[in-house]
């Protein structure tokens, strides 16, 4: 943690930054599932977004360690949020038959992305530092809003179109162009 911020000290604080963006990490993943559950998983996905990234941007302040340690259990927390209803949503893609494929592109994309975002991370803070990269990620990850909106006006089509006729709650682009071509036949 030195190497990141000259405020942190290697120790409790490392250790504070890491428990406590895991920790919110875990707690808003079993907090998305339930209420994705219930209410809808594509609701939170702009909500996650904006956590993920404004913890991530934060990061600028890196001489305050409480300010790290704030940002890192955002981050954490808007991380746990949508890492839910993406993998969610991608189940809901397709048929139960297909849960299998979809379970593992979801897994591949989330791994590729682990993998690749670190080290493109590395490259980026060795040539301006941690705190612009720290920004540049946070800002990069708000480019995923128009789609995560995008999906929210599909879903709330789909669901107020299919409420009507149906009675069920689920909601995929399947759905929604049956619900269409329902309606103009009918």
């Amino acid at each position: 943690m030195p190497v990141v911020g000259p405020g942190l000290k290697e120790g409790r604080q490392g250790e504070l930054v890491q428990r406590g963006g895991a920790l919110s990490a875990t707690i808003s993943q079993w907090w998305a599932g339930r209420h994705g559950d219930r209410h809808g998983h594509v609701r939170l996905l702009m909500p996650g977004l904006v956590l993920a990234s404004l913890g991530l941007a934060a990061m600028l302040w890196l001489a305050s360690p409480a300010v790290v340690i704030a940002s890192m259990c955002q981050f954490g927390t808007g991380f746990g949020i949508i890492e839910n209803p993406t993998f969610a949503l991608t189940l809901e893609r397709g048929p139960a038959s297909g849960y299998g494929t979809a379970s593992a592109m979801w897994n591949l994309a989330y791994d590729a992305g682990y993998g690749a975002g670190p080290a493109l991370f590395g490259l980026f803070a060795a040539r301006t530092g941690f705190p612009a990269a720290f920004a540049l990620t946070g800002m990069l990850m708000l480019a995923a809003l128009p789609a995560a909106r995008r999906e929210r006006s599909a879903h709330a089509t789909c669901r107020t179109a299919r409420a009507i006729r149906s009675g069920r709650s689920r909601c995929t682009r399947s759905a929604a162009a049956e619900t269409s071509s329902r309606h103009e036949a009918g």
